[in-house]
């Protein structure tokens, strides 16, 4: 199954019905419902979740966030990396058989393609070894373009997320926009195609440091060592693997379980319905099964040991400096430059006068705000500045000019520039420039 090797040898698995697998389905098919119905949904107004790249904004849960913001984005990744090391540490690869969007389209778009276009997999294997023929060629032919319409609609569902839902489906979206759908179509028909498991054996990095993650007390898929393997009546009977091969013939990865634990194992449990679907209508017990080393090895699972406490106080702590800088969140947004190419100006009436451009942003997702600016730190300042009044998620930049006495004028002086609405106020640091100051 080499990637490097020049080979490619393909894995024909086949259907594996059970509890498991009936679950799988089911989540696996409301995570995509999940992923093409959310950038559909706004919440007064805004995105339920939107990437403005151009803007340098984000739109979640109905809230703007800017790159002022960066701090609760931050936030927001650690959380979600700390909650897969707790999982791994916790569930094994739960993440990898369960819940990775690799997984989730491969089993719930692509092998039902295949199987309804091809097949099972030993009717494929074999159509596969034979010559090109017509029967051949049409339900290739038939394959990939399903896949391939598939493949865009995962595309447009992905940039609607950056460019709008509403303006991707009707391609009202720009050229670059649709280029990038391009790009991650033809990612996906080529991981489809070809590398599928060899995605995860190979290339991702996942698989690769999951053993620093997990322990002896972490879920995996385990094969029961104290059944010996044989064939025969008597095998059967005792409730031992009579080596019936049904749990090698549905492995998405091409592995034999029954070797113990290995990298490429995804626990996805398909394994574990086969062993059941034989086992129990003769009346044993799966030798497949959910376990843990510590299980295997006579003990008792322990889920509360110091890594996950560890993870679970990290994650609760970073959760509660999220939620708490969401609902503090400032909505008001603002920048203050010097107006390019100049210092100071002195008038005929003996004022010294500074100009700024002043950047105000309205982050509030439902109401429009009228602002009032102020200074802090300069006596007798002349302030002349524009009303603003702006709706939501608009802003805008103004002149904002500060006149000052010449004889009361020194040098350089900070000051700060304040920006208030009924809601919320920001301030930001500046210098006034006057004759003979220092340079702000």
């Amino acid at each position: 199954m080499s990637l490097f090797s020049g080979t490619r040898k393909w894995v024909y698995y086949r259907q594996s019905v059970g509890s498991f697998q009936r679950l799988h389905r089911w989540s696996g098919q409301l995570l995509i419902a999940a992923l093409f119905i959310a950038p559909w949904i706004s919440i007064g107004g805004n995105p339920l979740l939107r990437i403005d790249l151009p803007a340098r904004r984000l739109f979640m849960l109905g809230q703007i966030f800017t790159a002022s913001d960066g701090f609760l984005i931050a936030l927001t990744a650690l959380i979600a990396a700390f909650a897969l090391f707790a999982i791994s540490a916790l569930f094994g690869r739960l993440w990898c058989g369960w819940l990775c969007p690799q997984t989730v389209f491969l089993e719930e778009w692509v092998r039902l393609v295949e199987t309804a276009i091809e097949g099972e997999g030993l009717k494929r294997q074999r159509r596969d070894a034979g010559p090109w023929n017509f029967d051949k060629i049409w339900r290739k032919t038939a394959k990939i373009t399903v896949l391939q319409v598939l493949s865009i609609a995962l595309g447009l569902t992905v940039m609607s997320y950056f460019a709008g839902s509403s303006e991707i489906w009707t391609f009202q979206a720009g050229p670059v926009d649709y280029i990038m759908v391009g790009i991650l179509s033809a990612g996906a028909m080529v991981d489809w195609l070809y590398f599928r498991e060899q995605l995860c054996i190979y290339l991702c990095p996942y698989a690769r440091f999951q053993s620093a993650l997990t322990d002896s007390d972490s879920l995996m898929v385990a094969f029961d060592h104290t059944k010996p393997i044989g064939k025969g009546k008597a095998f059967s009977q005792n409730g031992d693997c009579f080596d019936c091969g049904k749990c090698v013939n549905v492995c998405p990865m091409g592995i034999d379980i029954r070797d113990g634990f290995q990298l490429e194992c995804i626990n996805c449990a398909r394994c574990v319905d086969a062993c059941t679907s034989v086992m129990e209508p003769l009346g044993h017990e799966t030798i497949v099964r959910y376990s843990t080393l510590t299980e295997e090895e006579g003990g008792k699972t322990r889920w509360l040991r110091p890594r996950t406490l560890l993870y679970g106080a990290i994650i609760s702590g970073l959760g509660i400096a999220l939620i708490s800088g969401i609902f503090l969140h400032n909505p008001v947004e603002i920048s203050l430059n010097r107006m390019a190419g100049s210092t100071f100006q002195v008038d005929e009436q003996g004022m010294v006068s500074n100009t700024y451009m002043l950047r105000i942003v309205n982050n509030d997702p439902n109401k429009t705000h009228g602002f009032a600016v102020g200074v802090v730190g300069l006596e007798n300042v002349v302030v002349s500045v524009a009303p603003v009044l702006l709706e939501p998620g608009e802003g805008r930049t103004i002149p904002l000019v500060l006149r000052i006495p010449a004889n009361e004028a020194n040098g350089s002086q900070p000051f700060e520039v304040t920006v208030r609405n009924a809601d919320a106020t920001r301030t930001v640091d500046a210098t006034f420039l006057a004759p003979h100051g220092g340079q702000g």
